[in-house]
């Protein structure tokens, strides 16, 4: 709270001036002002701070008050009662709520009871919002029966309530009126208009925050919205005996819960995009805005899914997926608001990475999960991100577990038919992918390392994928390779490290190359010369020394240079 130290009244954290004397030097309500006449040493703050039980008592015990009376009006509107007509019912309504808003405006101005006054004005305004949506929406108290006018009466409370709210100024009554809100819009019975209901007040918050920057904000409204829906529309819908559209009731009941939610989802989802941020601490607020929504929405939306068709938990993960793709692009080139690129990348990613075993077997899974890692960290060096390229990390030594389990004792091999009744045996084509993502891996690190900025220790990262994708490799060549074919295949790929070692400048592809060159001789000598038919031993023996000649080529040439440069210096 801040405290005029001329005129000593009170005001909200969020106030600049005080309206009673213009004055702009508001200070903490427990703090002294500092004295800067000429002479008089400056006195020190002091502050007083308040005893728990009086703190208790000021403030908890009021936001409880308001929020039980609330509460017990809007029950009161919403049963039916003998002697008590529609007329009756919605004149009280409107009558205390006006009552609370005089009463609040008066309050609010006293010294010492702005408070008091807040609370009071915040509960008027949510009554009046209730009783005006129950003179449609309430069968005990509906007077209204065209929709049309029902929704520009509901238009019309709710441009009042915004009104008064720029009037203000103040995020404590902002917060209490919205919590009010989201709390009796559980009281009655949820039909489709009850969308028009979530939709009015979630956009005309979004509204608020959007034009105040209350950023803060948008968190309350986050748990509001979700929490009425867990603990008030979700169980009042799931009760529900009637279909309110032309479909089963089963269905009726998903498409209203899922209309809540998809309406939360979106909202909250954009709302980051629009507000603007003044400092850090915005930031990293509208990036917890983001990964909340996606948290709440995504579990309850899972929820309600697997009631209906579970196979339809995988469009809804590939579609919150593709949604932080296009968020994250809006927010990189649109809105210029990088701390939501990483989050809403990071979204997309686990997103795309999760819909993947909702949808197809476990093979496809994996080829598709190390089909991400070489991705992941081309994305995390382009954009900076450390993110991404952790999350690379993660993934690749789940799958490099993965893919070594498949030479265990206890998996047994299984053939996967491709197309035209062609089949692989299935180890064979995972554990190639991933020799070939992990070594697309290193390359991209090799690639990239001079371009973008490395975090110590990361090019020692790269190495590991590379290492494990020659283990893989030494694994697949001795155990799905036919032993006419092995030393064929390990001089190919020897020669193919041997260029991508020399392209890149890599020791490591070289030293792997030579190492694959030695057990090839070693694999000839003692093996290959005495088993082998004599038409492999012909293509074996021309295509390894056409081979070895060109590496030794190459290799020739480079120590030319290293002479030419060594004498150049010299």
């Amino acid at each position: 709270m801040k405290k005029c130290p001329k005129c000593e009244k009170i005001y909200d954290d969020s106030w600049k001036i005080c309206l009673n004397c213009s004055n702009t030097m508001l200070v903490d309500a427990g703090e002294e002002p500092i004295s800067t006449k000429k002479g008089e040493e400056p006195k020190k703050k002091v502050i007083k701070r308040k005893d728990v039980e009086l703190t208790i008592g000021q403030y908890f015990l009021n936001r409880l008050g308001i929020l039980s009376l609330v509460a017990g009006f809007a029950f009161f509107i919403a049963y039916s009662f003998q002697h008590i007509g529609s007329l009756g019912k919605l004149a009280v309504g409107f009558g205390v709520s006006a009552l609370l808003l005089i009463l609040g405006k008066l309050l609010e101005k006293k010294p010492g009871f702005q408070w008091y006054g807040f609370s009071l004005i915040a509960g008027g305004w949510s009554l009046g919002y209730f009783t005006t949506f129950a003179m449609h929406h309430i069968q005990s108290v509906c007077i209204i029966q065209n929709p049309h006018l029902a929704l520009l009466a509901l238009v019309l409370v709710t441009s009042l309530l915004m009104a008064d709210l720029m009037r203000y100024k103040s995020q404590v009554v902002t917060t209490l009126i919205y919590l009010l809100a989201f709390f009796t819009a559980g009281i009655a019975k949820v039909t489709p208009f009850s969308l028009v209901y979530a939709a009015l007040l979630t956009f005309s918050l979004i509204f608020v925050v959007y034009k105040m920057k209350w950023n803060r904000l948008m968190l309350v409204a986050i748990f509001s919205a979700y929490a009425t829906h867990i603990f008030w529309l979700g169980p009042e819908i799931l009760m529900s005996g009637t279909s309110h559209l032309k479909v089963s009731l089963e269905m009726s009941k998903f498409l209203l819960s899922a209309g809540f939610l998809t309406l939360y989802g979106i909202l909250f989802g954009v709302s980051p995009l629009l507000v603007s941020c003044e400092n850090e601490e915005d930031k990293e607020i509208q990036s917890w805005t983001t990964l909340l929504n996606a948290f709440f929405y995504s579990f309850l939306m899972f929820a309600e899914v697997s009631r209906i068709n579970p196979e339809w938990k995988y469009f809804i993960a590939l579609a919150l997926g593709l949604f932080g793709i296009l968020a994250s692009y809006i927010s990189k080139y649109g809105v210029k608001k990088d701390h939501l690129v990483i989050s809403n990348m990071t979204l997309a990613i686990a997103f795309i990475t999760i819909s993947f075993p909702l949808k197809y077997a476990d093979r496809w899974v994996d080829i598709a999960w190390l089909s991400e890692i070489p991705v992941l960290i081309l994305l995390g060096l382009y954009f900076n991100r450390f993110i991404y390229r952790a999350f690379a990390w993660g993934l690749g030594f789940v799958m490099a577990v993965s893919s070594i389990g498949f030479y265990s004792v206890t998996h047994a091999p299984r053939n996967l038919t491709l197309f035209n009744g062609y089949a692989i045996a299935e180890r064979s084509l995972i554990v190639s992918v991933a020799i070939f993502m992990f070594c697309a891996a290193q390359i991209i690190y090799l690639y990239f390392k001079k371009r973008f900025p490395l975090r110590q220790g990361e090019n020692g990262i790269g190495r590991a994928f590379f290492v494990v994708a020659t283990m893989l490799f030494l694994f697949l060549t001795g155990y799905d390779v036919h032993v006419h074919f092995m030393s064929i295949t390990w001089a190919m790929v020897a020669f193919l490290f041997l260029v991508v070692g020399f392209s890149l400048n890599d020791k490591w592809f070289r030293y792997t190359a030579l190492g694959l060159v030695g057990i090839i001789v070693w694999r000839i000598v003692f093996y290959d010369v005495r088993d082998l038919p004599s038409i492999y031993k012909i293509f074996l023996f021309i295509g390894l020394g056409l081979a070895l000649l060109l590496a030794s080529f190459v290799y020739g040439k480079i120590a030319l240079v290293q002479d030419q440069t060594k004498e150049t210096l010299q």
